[in-house]
C-alpha cells in the first residue's frame, strides 16, 4: 500500500504508486538543466533552466488506480561535455572541442520531465507531466521548464516562449534533443517534457543564447490547452514557468490524499459522504452529511437497488 503523504524525489523509476478511491492533490517539478562552463570552471551566470511545476487535484472512484512515476534527474556538467542529460528525457550537450583558449566551455545537459502515467512503459497514458529546462551556456542560463509552451533564450539572455515547443510541436518522445559540438561553446541540452525541446542547433564563440536549447512543454489532463485522458481528470489545475519560481535540482512528486472513500465505497464526495458502493452493498444515508455502505439495511428499511 501506498503511504500518504507521498513525496519522492530520487530521479529515476517507474515508481508504482496506488491510489484508492478518493480525492488527492498532486505536484510534481521537473528536473533543473546543468551549468554552462566557462574557461573550466563553472559559469554562476549559466544554471540550468530550473524544472516546471505543475499541480491538480484527481478524484479516482471505481476502484484503486495504479500509477507509474518518472522523476525528472536534473542534467550533468563539465568542462569538455558532452554531458548528459538528466532521467527521463533531458537531451545531452554537445562536445567543446577546442584546444587552448577555447576549450573548457562545455555547456550543461537538459533537465529531465517528471511524469505520472497509468501503464508502466506507454508514453501515450501520461496524465500529468512537469517539463525539464534546458541546459547552461557560457554566460546565459538555460531556459525553464514550460507551461503549455516550451521556453527559449533569446538576446541578451532574456527567457522568451518557444515557438518550436507546445502541445502539438517539439519533439513527441518527450526527449531533449542533443547540442551541436562547437570548438567554442557547444549547444545545451534541451528539457524533456510532454513534448520535449529541440536544440538550437548550433554552438557560439561570442553570443551564448545561441548556443542554449528550449526546454520542454508541461501537460495536466484537463488543464486549458490540454486534452483529457479518459478516467484521469484533473481539477484546480496550476502549472509554473519561472527561472525563479521554478524547482532546482532533481525534480519529484509528492501526493497528498485529502481524502479516502469510506469501506466498501468506490465513489464518493467526502470521507463521510459515499455516492456508489461496491457490489453487494447499499448507500445508507443516516443526516445530510454522512452516507456509507452497509451490507444489510437497518431495521426498518429495505434495499432497492443500491440504496
Amino acid at each position: 500500500l501506498t503511504d500518504f503523504p507521498y513525496i519522492q524525489m530520487t530521479a529515476g523509476g517507474p515508481y508504482t504508486i496506488d491510489l484508492p478511491p478518493g480525492q488527492y492533490a498532486i505536484q510534481l517539478c521537473g528536473g533543473q538543466g546543468g551549468y554552462g562552463y566557462q574557461s573550466n570552471k563553472v559559469s554562476n551566470s549559466a544554471p540550468g533552466g530550473r524544472g516546471a511545476c505543475v499541480s491538480g487535484n484527481l478524484k479516482v472512484s471505481d476502484s484503486t488506480k495504479r500509477l507509474y512515476g518518472r522523476v525528472g534527474g536534473q542534467g550533468s556538467q563539465g568542462g569538455t561535455g558532452p554531458n548528459a542529460g538528466g532521467f527521463n528525457g533531458g537531451g545531452n550537450s554537445g562536445k567543446d572541442t577546442g584546444l587552448g583558449i577555447g576549450s573548457g566551455e562545455a555547456s550543461g545537459g537538459g533537465g529531465g520531465a517528471t511524469d505520472l502515467r497509468y501503464s508502466k512503459d506507454n508514453l501515450a497514458t501520461r496524465i500529468i507531466v512537469a517539463a525539464g529546462g534546458s541546459g547552461g551556456a557560457m554566460t546565459c542560463p538555460g531556459a525553464p521548464g514550460g507551461d503549455v509552451k516550451g521556453r527559449k533564450i533569446g538576446k541578451n539572455c532574456n527567457i522568451q516562449q518557444s515557438e518550436k515547443v507546445d502541445q502539438s510541436k517539439g519533439n513527441a518522445n518527450g526527449v531533449g534533443g542533443n547540442g551541436k559540438d562547437d570548438s567554442w561553446t557547444p549547444g545545451s541540452g534541451g528539457g524533456g517534457g510532454w513534448r520535449g525541446g529541440p536544440g538550437s542547433g548550433k554552438g557560439t564563440s561570442k553570443k551564448s543564447e545561441q548556443a542554449i536549447a528550449h526546454s520542454g512543454s508541461s501537460y495536466i489532463s484537463g488543464h486549458t490547452g490540454c486534452s483529457k485522458q479518459t478516467g484521469y481528470v484533473f481539477d484546480n489545475t496550476r502549472m509554473v514557468s519561472s527561472d525563479t519560481d521554478g524547482w532546482a535540482g532533481n525534480g519529484y512528486i509528492q501526493i497528498n490524499q485529502l481524502y479516502k472513500c469510506s469501506s466498501s465505497c468506490i465513489d464518493c464526495d467526502s470521507a463521510t459522504y459515499c455516492t456508489k458502493c461496491s457490489s453487494g452493498y447499499y448507500l445508507y444515508q443516516q443526516t445530510s452529511t454522512i452516507q456509507t455502505c452497509v451490507q444489510k439495511c437497518p431495521d426498518g428499511y429495505y434495499g432497492s437497488g443500491a440504496r
